[in-house]
């Protein structure tokens, strides 16, 4: 009996990775690229080692709107322009979307806004390449829900190792 139960529980734990995988893949392969533009972080926040923390210039935009203090996770609404740089537009409330908008889902917690990209990791000897980095390479479900692929410089231009357009 007590190996059942271990087979079965073995099985359950092995279904919901490979969900949780099967789903950050079609993320990855689906998801709508946007660019969000990158706030300057405090230089004593920065961890040693090899990350690098990220800030986002739409949570100072975040912070002046209304909804924002109703409640701990929700959307943000996103206007992407012709070269998918993201503009903050509103809190969702349940509207329909504009064709050149997409949905970001957002938690708020203590420091701030929480969208799942805080922190780019790197290989070690490798933080001279991201130094100059501008903006963050994202893929958006459109539940919200996004992964970080990659950072970009001033000119959009990849850092690092090559990533997809």
């Amino acid at each position: 009996m007590r190996r059942a139960i271990y087979w079965l529980l073995s099985a359950a734990v092995l279904a919901a990775l490979g969900y949780l995988l099967h789903e950050k893949e079609s993320i990855l392969r689906d998801g709508r690229l946007v660019f969000l533009k990158q706030a300057p972080v405090d230089s004593r926040s920065r961890r040693p080692g090899n990350s690098m923390p990220l800030r986002y210039e739409i949570e100072a935009a975040v912070g002046d709107d209304a909804g924002w203090y109703d409640s701990t996770d929700g959307h943000l609404v996103l206007a992407l322009d012709e070269r998918h740089i993201g503009r903050f537009v509103r809190i969702h409330a349940g509207e329909p979307l504009a064709p050149d908008e997409i949905l970001l889902r957002y938690r708020r917690r203590r420091g701030g806004l929480r969208i799942g990209a805080e922190s780019f990791l790197f290989q070690k000897g490798h933080a001279m390449r991201y130094a100059r980095s501008a903006y963050s390479e994202l893929r958006v479900a459109p539940s919200g829900q996004c992964i970080l692929v990659g950072l970009r410089d001033a000119d959009l231009a990849p850092l690092g190792a090559a990533r997809s357009p």
